[in-house]
C-alpha cells in the first residue's frame, strides 16, 4: 500500500545517513522553508509586511537600474 506524505522527505538507502542528510538539506533549502517558517514566527502587522515589501521591490529597482548602465 503506498503511503502518501507531504512535505519533504527522502528515503535512505543502505544505512547512509550522511548523503541523506546531505539530500534532505538541499530539498529544505530549494523549498524555501526555512524562510517560510522565519517569516511566520511572530506575528507582523500588515502594513509593516506592506513596507517590507515596497522597500525590497525599491533596492531590487535600483539594483536593475545599475546593472544597466
Amino acid at each position: 500500500m503506498a503511503r502518501k506524505c507531504s512535505g519533504v522527505y527522502v528515503k535512505v538507502r543502505n544505512d547512509d545517513l550522511d548523503s541523506a542528510l546531505r539530500i534532505f538539506s538541499k530539498k529544505i533549502k530549494d523549498s524555501k522553508l526555512i524562510i517560510r517558517i522565519k517569516e511566520n514566527g511572530y506575528y507582523e502587522k500588515p502594513s509593516i509586511i506592506k513596507r517590507r515589501k515596497r522597500m525590497a521591490a525599491i533596492l531590487r529597482s535600483r539594483h536593475r537600474h545599475i546593472e544597466e548602465d
